[in-house]
């Protein structure tokens, strides 16, 4: 066995709602030398504001790659379509997970955060009581 103090548990709750905090304590943990870089959101959730757009322009008609060959180069071609395709981009947030899945995931789920709520000595109830108990 290794041991609690050989094993450093991050929360992900923790770690989105003090990202600099929890890994400073994680450089620590690891006897790592504490430095501090940017936590910029890299990958935000998107969506794609009209999906036939998208789809002509990732998934072109024969003719239109046709024309678009003949007229273009591929660099120019492949710069257009990203940028037509960020340009038909907006962050948004993520659907919520269906109330069928999440009664599934918990019913399977209860017994696991129960373990864990022991393992890590903390009150992690509102995982299977969920945000409106």
């Amino acid at each position: 066995m290794l041991g609690r103090e050989r094993v450093h548990v991050i929360v992900y709750e923790d770690w989105s709602a003090d990202t600099p905090r929890v890994y400073a304590e994680t450089l620590t943990f690891l006897g790592a030398t504490p430095f501090s870089p940017r936590f910029d959101r890299v990958n935000p959730s998107k969506q794609v504001r009209s999906p036939r757009l998208h789809r002509f322009l990732f998934e072109p008609p024969q003719a239109a790659s046709t024309i678009a060959a003949k007229l273009l180069p591929a660099r120019a071609r492949n710069q257009i379509a990203h940028a037509a395709g960020r340009l038909n981009t907006r962050i948004a947030p993520r659907d919520p997970i269906s109330p069928d899945l999440l009664s599934c995931l918990r019913a399977e789920l209860d017994p696991e955060i129960h373990r864990l709520e022991e393992l890590l000595a903390r009150d992690l109830s509102h995982w299977y009581r969920g945000p409106e108990a």
